[in-house]
Order: C-alpha cells, then structure tokens, then sequence
C-alpha cells in the first residue's frame, strides 16, 4: 500500500464517505490505527464485515490522496 499522511487520510474519509457509519468504521482503521476486532466490536458489525469495507473503500480513498 502506498505511504500517506493519516492527515490526508482523515480528511479524504470526511470529504468522500458518505454513510456516517462508514465513515467512523474508516477513520477507525486508517485515522487511529484500531483492528479489524476492535473496530467490530466498537460498531457492532463482524470482523469479516469491517475488512470488507476497509477493503472496498482504501483504494477510492488513496486515488484522492
């Protein structure tokens, strides 16, 4: 993955995503550095769940880095 600011990061969450819960599910991940495990559990969704949209938005969310 290539490097980036979690700065930048952040505030392409705040300025792409959309869904409320999407985006602190992101800013979880990329902003504070949380696990997939936490982060399930701190938004009552699956591991699996998480990953899955970690995974779907990343690529979006570096292309506007």
């Amino acid at each position: 993955m290539p490097e980036y600011k979690r700065s930048d990061m952040c505030q392409a969450i705040d300025d792409y995503i959309i869904n409320a819960r999407y985006r602190d599910i992101l800013r979880m991940r990329f902003c504070e550095g949380m696990s997939y495990e936490q982060i399930g559990e701190a938004a009552n969704y699956s591991t699996q769940h998480v990953k899955f949209i970690c995974k779907k938005y990343r690529d979006s969310l570096i292309s506007r880095l």
